[in-house]
């Protein structure tokens, strides 16, 4: 019977971690949800971080769909012969600017891969650790800084494989 009432009080309160479920990422907060994010990290709420996290993960990654499906429209209609000149102009400008999108959509991607690793090995998943550093590292641009993005996620995914040795 007490069992039953706390279950019935547990169910009552929402937990924070749905609360934060239902915020819409969006380009006007996308930088302010990445701080957020690790702001809960800090804070020991992994759940509500991944959240987040997984929700501008998402939304960069479905932009970026959009975009490069957008350049591959411009493209096609650019090459049209029938076009006008100043229409041609206009779409090779709008290219340029989703060029420009690619850029900042694929560092918050990579940046988002990694900070979900980080999360998913904070709570002890592994496997989902090395998904995102992998992405991460093909997303993020190469470098030899250590403190890099693409480094750190490459020696953070050698410490959550226990791979040995230096590559």
């Amino acid at each position: 019977m007490a069992a039953e009432k706390r279950a019935k009080r547990q169910a009552a309160k929402p937990a924070h971690s749905e609360s934060v479920a239902a915020v819409m990422v969006n380009d006007a907060n996308l930088h302010d949800s990445l701080r957020s994010a690790e702001d809960q990290m800090k804070k020991g709420r992994t759940d509500d971080a991944l959240n987040i996290l997984l929700a501008v993960h998402a939304y960069a990654t479905e932009s970026l769909k959009f975009l490069v499906c957008a350049n591959e429209a411009y493209e096609k209609a650019r090459s049209d012969p029938a076009l006008a000149q100043d229409q041609k102009e206009t779409l090779y400008l709008k290219q340029q600017r989703i060029g420009s999108l690619v850029t900042r959509y694929s560092k918050v991607r990579g940046e988002a891969a990694y900070e979900l690793a980080v999360a998913y090995a904070k709570k002890g998943d592994a496997g989902q650790a090395r998904k995102y550093l992998t992405e991460a590292c093909r997303t993020l641009p190469f470098s030899l800084d250590p403190a890099s993005p693409w480094m750190k996620s490459k020696d953070f995914f050698l410490k959550v494989s226990n791979l040995d040795g230096e590559f």
